[in-house]
């Protein structure tokens, strides 16, 4: 069934609950219970759609069939959702206050566009000293380490005569490079390394070793074994590249001052009686899997406050669920007090920059709010069909059983046991739907929609003038 023949099914279906005579503001395309689908909602997913692209001409039928496909439904749970006072629950708050904190301080958004320069200057001289570095490759040995301390160490005993390969053997934590000194396969140009390791290795004579750098949450100690020429790019070809990277390097190390300048400002102070207890709970499953287990920290403790700052804090409770949530290279192997103090410094300007934004209002500019009343429209409708369709799905192993027995030709001659999964998902599916369907007519029976036949052939003429233009 072809998209526009699906879409006036469902059009038909809600066709009696259409009114298109009341006036309503021109950039309103459609209005359920007083919540309005604004024009640039609209467009901003239409022209991004199959449809947008497909089709060479437009009419107010065909968006009225998209917005009955696209936003209807999600518009009812959202007037459902105010109606049953959901935006109140504490739950739905909560997780909006994540949200909000998340787009405030997200890479290029209010608070990054707020402090950051305008514009970065790269001059000349720094163009051609980054050209001279393209002239080679270099072939290193890495000491991967996890713990600043024992990095640092680790440099000492290097310095004074210890063999790098056997250290690296010992002590880096890639397995792949270790087994082999610490030897990384191939050559690497200066740009190839990254804007921590390039500009360190191009600096380095051959079997010199580096002191240790931080890249992410991990240190290297670098030994150059060879540095060989290479047929270079002309310097016009290599230029905006170049410039790219500088820019890069600049933005990345204002961003570090930023972050530091955070820290001293709202005077995080760590209080570390409790650190002993939080290494003790720390434990190691695997290589790679590894916790602080919160039943092995006394009540008392875990209640405590751990973590001060200007209006904020955190108890030893809080600090343990946030290294718990903490994905990839975030989750600092926790040995010693420094790695605990490293994890609280790294996780606690994400609290820093949230309150700095706060101050400087930037959750109150008219481009923030507008945005930001979409995002928690979008969440309530998610929020209020989990609570009225997802959440009410309650499936026992009798249940299954029977789904099991009234279904018994779609297993292929496999026991229960060996199809419960697939059982489970399919009964799980089919109830869904089912909840879904007789929630969606209850709700249709309910609200009104309104669409404004005006704006409609306003945004239709605007869609096909765009489409003329491509």
């Amino acid at each position: 069934m072809n998209f526009w023949r699906f879409a006036g099914l469902i059009l038909m279906l809600a066709a009696f609950l259409v009114q298109c005579g009341e006036k309503k503001a021109p950039n309103v395309l459609m209005d359920i219970e007083g919540h309005e689908l604004h024009k640039d909602r609209f467009l901003d997913r239409f022209t991004r759609s199959r449809v947008f692209r497909t089709q060479d001409q437009f009419t107010a039928d065909m968006v009225k069939e998209y917005i009955s496909k696209y936003f209807v439904e999600d518009f009812y749970f959202i007037a459902e959702g105010y109606t049953r006072k959901l935006d109140e629950d504490s739950a739905f708050i909560a997780e909006l206050k994540k949200e909000k904190r998340k787009r405030l301080i997200q890479p290029n958004g209010p608070l990054y566009q707020q402090v950051m320069p305008d514009s970065i200057t790269v001059t000349e001289p720094e163009i051609k000293r980054a050209y001279e570095k393209t002239q080679f490759e270099y072939k290193i040995a890495d000491i991967w380490l996890t713990n600043p301390s024992i990095a640092d160490s680790l440099y000492e005993v290097l310095m004074k005569g210890a063999n790098f390969a056997d250290i690296a053997r010992a002590h880096s934590a890639d397995r792949r490079s270790s087994i082999k000194g610490g030897e990384v396969p191939r050559h690497f140009t200066s740009l190839q390394l990254g804007d921590k390791l390039g500009p360190v290795v191009s600096d380095l004579s051959v079997n010199q070793i580096s002191r240790p750098v931080q890249v992410n949450n991990a240190f290297h100690i670098i030994q150059l074994l060879d540095k060989r020429k290479v047929e270079q790019k002309p310097l016009a070809q290599m230029r905006d590249q170049l410039v790219k990277n500088i820019k890069r390097q600049k933005t990345n190390a204002f961003i570090q001052s930023y972050i530091d300048s955070l820290y001293d400002a709202y005077e995080v102070q760590v209080n570390s009686q409790f650190i002993d207890n939080i290494l003790n709970a720390f434990v190691r499953e695997s290589q790679l899997v590894y916790e602080i287990q919160e039943q092995k920290v006394p009540n008392d403790v875990a209640e405590a406050v751990f973590v001060n700052f200007n209006e904020g804090k955190w108890t030893v409770a809080e600090f343990i669920e946030k290294y718990n949530k903490a994905q990839g290279a975030d989750r600092i192997f926790l040995k010693t007090e420094e790695d605990v103090q490293r994890f609280v410094r790294q996780t606690v300007v994400y609290d820093l920059m949230f309150l700095e934004a706060l101050k400087l209002e930037l959750d109150q500019t008219q481009k923030f709010t507008r945005a930001f009343e979409m995002v928690k429209e979008d969440k309530l409708q998610r929020y209020t069909k989990n609570q009225l369709i997802y959440s009410t799905i309650d499936i026992d192993m009798d249940d299954l059983r029977a789904y099991y027995d009234q279904h018994d030709g779609e297993w292929n001659d496999r026991s229960f046991d060996e199809v419960k999964g697939l059982v489970q998902s399919k009964l799980r599916t089919e109830l869904i739907k089912n909840r879904r369907n007789a929630v969606l007519e209850d709700l249709q029976d309910r609200y009104s929609v309104t669409f404004n036949d005006t704006a409609i052939e306003q945004v239709v003429r605007e869609l096909n003038n765009r489409k003329r233009d491509i």
